[in-house]
C-alpha cells in the first residue's frame, strides 16, 4: 500500500510531462487514473517487473527514477526514456527516443549494457502480461477454509500452525514432512481492507477485501513448492477435492 499514492491530479500529471517533455500515452495515464502506482500481479513472462510507478511524493514515482548518472556505463541514449519500473540495475520504460507521441517499451539493463523492445506501446506491453500464479491454487469442494483446514488435517495427519505474512495477511501452514520443502499453505480469500504496523494482527484496517477479486469470498487459496504440488494434488483427489488454478476457477464460479 505504501507504493500506491494519492489520486492522479491533472497537475500533478501536467508537471511530470513538464520535467520529461513529454506527453504520456494515454494508456498509462488512463491505468494511473483507477490506481495510482503498485505493485502488480502480472509479469512478462521471461522478463522482470514487479510494479508500475506511479505519479507522486513518496517511492517509487516517475520522478524517483534517475537514469542520466547511468550514461556513462552504456553504449546507448538514455535520454529520452521515462523508467516505470526498476531496481537500479534493470528499467522498464516509456521509450520516446524515436517517436515522441507514441513511445515503445523498452527493458535496459545499464549494469550489463544491454537494451531491448519489450513492446510496441504501452497498451501492446500491456497485453503480454501474464497472471504469475505459479505455486497458487485453489481448493475445490470445501465449504470454507475452516472446512478445508478439517478436511486436510485428516487427508495428511498433520495440524495446521497459524502466522502471519510479511505484508499482513494471515494464513495455516501445514508441515506434511521433516523436509523444508514439505509444507503448504492455506490462505482465506476473504482479508482485512489493509494492514499497517509490525503488528498486522493488531493494526487491521477496518472492512474487508479479496486477494484474488475474480474469486468468491469463501475461496480457499493453496500454495505450496512447486515440487511439492502434484504429490499434493494426487493425496487430495484420493479424498475427493481438487486443486484447480486460479483463473480456472474464475471461471467455473
Amino acid at each position: 500500500m505504501p507504493y500506491v499514492h494519492p489520486t492522479l491530479t491533472d497537475d500533478a500529471l501536467g508537471a511530470v510531462e513538464t520535467q520529461f517533455g513529454v506527453t504520456l500515452p494515454d494508456d498509462f495515464v488512463s491505468l494511473l487514473r483507477v490506481q495510482n502506482g503498485g505493485p502488480i500481479r502480472f509479469t512478462l513472462p521471461n522478463a522482470v517487473g514487479e510494479l508500475i510507478a506511479g505519479i507522486g511524493q513518496s517511492f517509487p514515482s516517475l520522478t524517483h527514477y534517475e537514469l542520466a548518472d547511468n550514461q556513462e556505463y552504456v553504449d546507448f541514449s538514455l535520454d529520452g526514456l521515462v523508467p516505470f519500473d526498476g531496481d537500479g540495475h534493470w528499467y522498464n520504460c516509456l521509450d520516446f527516443r524515436n517517436n515522441k507521441k507514441n513511445p515503445e517499451v523498452a527493458f535496459i539493463d545499464v549494469e550489463c549494457n544491454t537494451q531491448r523492445r519489450i513492446g510496441s506501446s504501452f497498451a501492446n506491453f500491456l497485453t503480454q502480461l501474464e497472471l504469475a500464479l505459479e505455486t497458487e491454487m485453489v481448493v475445490r469442494n470445501v465449504v470454507d477454509i475452516e472446512d478445508a483446514r478439517a478436511q486436510l488435517e485428516t487427508v495428511f495427519g498433520a495440524s495446521f500452525e497459524r502466522s502471519v505474512s510479511n505484508v499482513g495477511v494471515p494464513y495455516w501452514m501445514c508441515k506434511t514432512g521433516t523436509e523444508t520443502n514439505a509444507c503448504f499453505w492455506l490462505i482465506s480469500n476473504t482479508v482485512a481492507r489493509g494492514y499497517s504496523g509490525r503488528n498486522p494482527d493488531s493494526f487491521q484496517f477496518e472492512g474487508e477485501a479479496l486477494l484474488f477479486p475474480e474469486l468468491t469470498h469463501d475461496a480457499v487459496i493453496f500454495e505450496a513448492p512447486e515440487t511439492r504440488m502434484e504429490s499434493y494434488a494426487e493425496q487430495l483427489g484420493e479424498a475427493g477435492l481438487e486443486l484447480m488454478g486460479i483463473e480456472d476457477a474464475a471461471k467455473a464460479t
